[in-house]
C-alpha cells in the first residue's frame, strides 16, 4: 500500500485570519488538503500537525467553540462557510469529496465510510458515541442497505454513517427558482454555506459557484435539534477523504461565527487555484490501475513497480 508524504501547501502572503472572543474567525489563502493535516491559528499562522503520511487531509481551527448554553444545553445558533476547488481529472478514479465537520476532539478516523444508513426518526442518538457533525459534499453516496448510488449530493451526517438527509448537488438560481446541478471535482470553484438557527431548531445548506452569488433559497434545509449530538465544546474543520493520487483539495477561504452571521469573503482577494492538467503517460499508468483491479479477485497481492516520472508498471502476482 502507497502513502504519500505529508505536505502542506501555503502561499506565503495569502493567509490572513482574525479571531475575537464573540467566537468567530475569517481565514483566506490556499490550503491544499490532499495528505495534510494542520491547524489554523489565531494568530494568522497555518501548523502542520503529526508530521506523517495521510491518505486523507483535515485542517481544523485550532480553538474550541462553545456550542451550547452551559446552563440550559440549548445550542447556540452559528454559521460558517468555506470556498473550495476540487480537480479529479481522471473520471475513473474514485471521487469522494469534501466535509465540513463538527467534533469533540480534532483527531478524525484516517478512513471514514462511504456507505450510509439512513436515520429514521426512531433512531437512538444517545447510542451515536463518537458525536461527529459533518455536512458532506461528494461524488459518490452508497446506502448499505439496498446499495442505491447517488452521483452527485450533499448529505447531513454523523459519523459518517447515519445519514439525516441528502440532496443532489447544485442550486436554485435567484431569476426563475430553476435548479441548476453542479458536480464537484471539475476544478471550479464554489463557496458552500452552512447555517444553523439555534431558536427554530433548522440547518440550512447553499451552494453555488464564487462567480454566482450566494442563492437566496437553501440547496438544503432541514429541521434538525443539534442538542443530543454534539457537546458544549467542539472542534471545526474540513476534511478530505479522497485518496486518488492525482486528485487536488484547495481550500481558499474560510470563515466561522457562534451567535450570527459569519463575515462574507470578498471573493476578488481570494487566491486563484489553477486546476492540475492530466498528462498522458499519469493517464495511461492510472488507467492500467484501474484496470488490474477490475480485473482481480480479492486476496491477489498487486506488486506495483514504480518511478517518479510515473513510467513504471503494475502486475499482479
Amino acid at each position: 500500500m502507497s502513502y504519500r508524504i505529508l505536505v502542506l501547501f501555503f502561499l506565503a502572503g495569502l493567509a490572513i485570519s482574525t479571531f475575537n472572543h464573540n467566537q468567530e474567525f475569517i481565514f483566506s489563502g490556499d490550503l491544499n488538503l490532499d495528505g495534510m493535516a494542520a491547524e489554523i491559528t489565531p494568530t494568522g499562522s497555518v501548523k502542520p500537525i503529526n508530521a506523517i503520511t495521510l491518505k486523507t487531509g483535515q485542517v481544523f481551527y485550532t480553538l474550541p467553540f462553545q456550542f451550547k448554553n452551559s446552563s440550559t444545553g440549548a445550542v447556540h445558533s452559528f454559521s460558517t462557510s468555506f470556498v473550495f476547488s476540487i480537480n479529479i481529472p481522471f473520471p475513473f478514479v474514485f471521487k469522494d469529496g469534501i466535509s465540513l465537520v463538527i467534533s469533540p476532539s480534532k483527531s478524525l478516523p484516517e478512513y471514514m465510510p462511504t456507505h450510509y444508513t439512513q436515520l429514521s426518526n426512531d433512531t437512538k442518538q444517545e447510542n451515536i458515541s463518537q458525536n461527529i457533525f459533518s455536512i458532506k459534499l461528494g461524488e459518490s453516496l452508497t446506502f448499505s442497505r439496498g446499495y442505491e448510488e447517488i452521483d452527485n449530493h450533499v448529505g447531513i451526517n454523523i459519523n459518517g454513517v447515519a445519514l439525516i438527509k441528502y440532496s443532489p448537488l447544485g442550486y436554485f438560481t435567484d431569476m426563475n427558482g430553476g435548479f441548476k446541478k453542479l458536480e464537484v471535482t471539475t476544478g471550479e470553484t464554489m463557496q458552500v454555506w452552512v447555517e444553523y438557527d439555534g431558536r427554530e431548531k433548522e440547518l440550512n445548506v447553499t451552494l453555488s459557484p464564487t462567480n454566482v452569488p450566494k442563492p437566496s433559497r437553501p440547496l438544503l434545509s432541514t429541521a434538525l435539534d443539534l442538542s443530543q449530538l454534539i457537546f458544549e465544546n467542539m472542534y471545526v474543520g474540513i476534511s478530505v477523504n479522497d485518496s486518488a493520487s492525482f486528485s487536488s483539495h484547495h481550500i481558499l477561504g474560510w470563515n466561522f461565527k457562534m451567535n450570527g452571521l459569519a463575515q462574507d469573503f470578498d471573493r476578488s482577494q481570494l487566491a486563484k487555484f489553477a486546476p492540475i492538467e492530466a498528462s498522458f503517460r499519469a493517464f495511461r499508468n492510472c488507467a492500467c490501475f484501474a484496470e488490474l483491479f477490475r480485473n482481480c479477485s480479492w486476496g491477489d497481492e498487486v506488486i506495483i513497480e514504480s518511478n517518479r516520472s510515473l513510467g513504471g508498471g503494475i502486475r499482479a502476482a
